[in-house]
């Protein structure tokens, strides 16, 4: 047997079927009436099928919204937040989300609209995720997401006009085993100067509070708490384009992802830049792309 083939075979019997695949085809491309190399490509397709076929059936359900604010009636339009949206809504479809809607310059009643919607289909789900780039704002130690339909004449009003995080939270909180929150949106706060203070309101913060969910739930922030993200000099934002890129790379476990994004967005923004991950999984693996 030719080293090819014996390759081919040892590649075969430890499952790196596509490996095994190379192998033949070059004996083939030496001996093209190779009948042991023949055999073992049919082989291999009747072991794809079958792997396959597993694979399908044991496919996990994976659901997300993609939220991108950009356009303000009340706010100057904000550059990369459309374009991260449609970047991460494209990256998700490709790694088998079942369902990914995308909610673009969104109302607080078009919002609340997709998270039931999303609660609905996360009541099913293995994994349920929602991604969010627009303007965010703390209040008392909550977080909450600005609709572009928002007004904060009084910091009173913030409650009653955002979408809390708290929500977000609820609308994923029956995903079987990953519920995930990524908010692209720690940036400076535009309303601050001019919302009004009331009695028994403390102040609104400049980025974001620091969170702890519930076990089996991450929240993912494109900044530590408190601090300012950085929008880029391109079409998209440094931790858009990160988490893209690492949640298109094979091999990596959710975790691993988180960390090597974090590394990306501080080395790309000269440490100006600390993307935070917030919460705790189980030792089970979790890949976006096996």
């Amino acid at each position: 047997m030719s080293k090819p083939c014996c390759g081919a075979l040892a590649n075969e019997l430890q499952a790196n079927f596509a490996a095994a695949r190379i192998d033949l085809q070059k004996v083939l491309q030496i001996s093209p009436d190779n009948a042991m190399a023949t055999a073992g490509l049919d082989r291999l397709d009747v072991k794809g099928a079958v792997n396959n076929s597993a694979s399908t059936s044991n496919r996990t359900d994976r659901v997300a919204l993609v939220i991108g604010n950009s356009r303000y009636g009340a706010l100057n339009k904000l550059q990369n937040t459309e374009n991260d949206a449609k970047l991460l809504a494209a990256t998700l479809k490709s790694p088998g989300f079942n369902s990914v809607r995308i909610v673009l310059d969104g109302k607080r009643d078009d919002i609340i609209a997709a998270l039931k919607a999303l609660a609905s289909d996360a009541a099913t789900a293995d994994w349920a995720m929602v991604y969010y780039a627009g303007h965010g704002l703390e209040l008392n130690g909550s977080n909450y997401l600005a609709p572009v339909d928002v007004r904060y004449e009084t910091d009173e009003d913030i409650p009653k006009e955002s979408i809390s995080l708290d929500l977000v939270l609820a609308a994923i909180g029956d995903a079987k085993s990953l519920r995930l929150v990524v908010l692209d949106t720690c940036r400076e706060n535009p309303f601050a100067e001019n919302i009004r203070k009331t009695a028994g309101m403390t102040s609104v913060g400049s980025g974001l509070a620091r969170i702890e969910p519930e076990a089996g739930t991450l929240v993912a922030f494109a900044t530590k708490h408190g601090d300012i993200a950085v929008d880029g000099t391109g079409g998209d934002s440094p931790f858009a384009i990160a988490l893209t890129n690492r949640m298109k790379t094979p091999g990596l476990e959710i975790n691993q992802i988180l960390r090597l994004v974090h590394d990306d967005v501080y080395a790309a923004t000269d440490k100006k830049q600390e993307p935070f991950t917030y919460g705790q999984l189980s030792a089970r693996a979790l890949y976006f792309r096996q």
